[in-house]
């Protein structure tokens, strides 16, 4: 890279600081995949069925629709 002109140390630098802050974000969109993935492997709900969970402290309830 040095040949070309571009410092070496500089790329990696970036590339490092690059990681560390798309970790996070890179974990939590996998870890999203993952979830639609098995909700959509497994099939656990039905059109019209009503759900009724608690997320993060909060009482979430209503009832299965299709999205397309």
């Amino acid at each position: 890279m040095e040949l070309l002109g571009f410092s070496t140390q500089t790329w990696l630098t970036a590339g490092g600081l690059g990681t560390v802050l798309l970790t996070p974000a890179g974990r939590e969109i996998f870890t999203n995949f993952l979830s639609s993935a098995m909700i959509h492997a497994t099939r656990p709900f039905v059109v019209n069925e009503w759900i009724q969970t608690k997320i993060e402290d909060y009482e979430v309830s209503g009832t299965v629709e299709v999205r397309i």
